[in-house]
């Protein structure tokens, strides 16, 4: 599984690339959050992106879009991502224990 990034991380993230890409990233960032934070499909998300982001780049648009939405992604881990980590930390903590009740024998 990819790292982790916070949600606040990516918003920043967000507004650092926007003005890489000289727009106005309280404009911009607020309709591509907007967009990002729904329920519809990835391709769904693609296409709204592709909507407000042709307008403004010209080249590698594909690229940038598909970047936006990895961070995106790595930032709103999906439902099942977040219980295969609850799941790996509760049998770290349990092997932790173990190991400890072991050493006090």
């Amino acid at each position: 599984m990819q790292k982790s990034t916070h949600p606040i991380e990516f918003k920043l993230w967000l507004q650092e690339k926007l003005k890489e890409l000289n727009t106005d990233s309280d404009i911009f960032g607020s309709y591509i959050m907007g967009i990002l934070d729904t329920d519809e499909t990835t391709d769904e998300k693609r296409e709204g992106l592709n909507d407000i982001l042709s307008e403004i780049i010209t080249d590698d648009l594909d690229s940038v879009i598909t970047l936006i939405l990895e961070k995106w992604e790595e930032a709103h881990p999906k439902e099942e991502d977040k219980k295969l980590v609850h799941i790996d930390v509760n049998e770290q903590l349990a092997k932790l224990l173990e190991a400890q009740k072991c050493e006090r024998l």
